[in-house]
């Protein structure tokens, strides 16, 4: 569910109305992802409190980002920084990044960093928390992002969905959906890069790192399959799930 009366919080959507294979539906104003909360405007900020409630803030970036572009103080809202990239290759400043993308493709980039996410030792153990902070959230909403709120966020959603029972096209369709609602940000940046002269085939492969591809996440998915069985086998054996933590994961967000 896309709320159009964000502007700055970008790439956000309630998962709420989403169905699973058994047709129940994900409760609305409970499971919510989006990019970084930095720097919002204060109607933003109220509607995060008043409307969805947030009460527990999952941010999944790297501790050097989150204190660059720190997040919007939410009123009532516990904020809990999981560092899934244990210390990315890559830099935060621009120069360096854009160094880093002048001699790597953003498919080559982006599948390198999904085999972190799916693999590294930390990213498990970060993911791991994840499902502990769903499971004890008490009242309101619980809202998990990124920096884009793409890939680090991506596998979540895929790890919470998967647990959700939520089919393959519908966890793909949400995934895709960040596309569409960053396009207009990605545009900004993009001409910004242009006007700073940046060369075109660095600015298209920019362009290219800021958005996802089904290719990434089936990637991931046969990360999973390969290495663990398949998700089931995941969720349980790396991510210590079983089958009362999953029936209170349906008690909590499933109707």
């Amino acid at each position: 569910m896309v709320d159009k009366t964000f502007v700055k919080l970008s790439n956000f959507r309630d998962l709420g109305g989403m169905k699973n294979q058994e047709g129940k539906s994900i409760k609305p104003y409970k499971l919510l992802r989006s990019g970084q909360l930095y720097d919002l405007p204060s109607q933003e900020i109220q509607t995060l409190e008043t409307v969805y409630q947030l009460k527990t803030i999952v941010d999944l970036r790297r501790p050097i980002e989150a204190e660059k572009s720190p997040n919007s103080e939410i009123q009532g809202a516990t904020n809990h920084l999981l560092d899934v990239s244990g210390g990315a290759e890559y830099s935060t400043t621009q120069e360096a990044f854009l160094e880093y993308l002048s001699n790597v493709s953003a498919d080559e980039s982006l599948m390198r960093s999904y085999e972190s996410f799916i693999l590294s030792d930390n990213a498990i153990s970060q993911y791991r928390q994840f499902f502990d902070i769903l499971l004890n959230q008490e009242g309101g909403s619980l809202l998990w992002h990124c920096f884009a709120g793409k890939d680090r966020t991506g596998i979540a959603a895929l790890y919470l969905l998967t647990a959700l029972n939520v089919d393959d096209d519908t966890i793909m369709e949400d995934y895709l959906l960040t596309n569409e609602l960053r396009e207009h940000d990605n545009q900004i940046r993009i001409n910004e890069l242009r006007e700073q002269g940046v060369s075109e085939p660095l600015v298209q492969n920019m362009y290219e790192m800021l958005r996802v591809k089904e290719s990434y996440l089936k990637h991931a998915i046969k990360l999973i399959d390969d290495n663990f069985g398949n998700r089931t086998n995941f969720l349980y054996n790396k991510l210590d799930l079983d089958d009362s933590k999953i029936a209170k994961l349906y008690h909590m967000y499933l109707d």
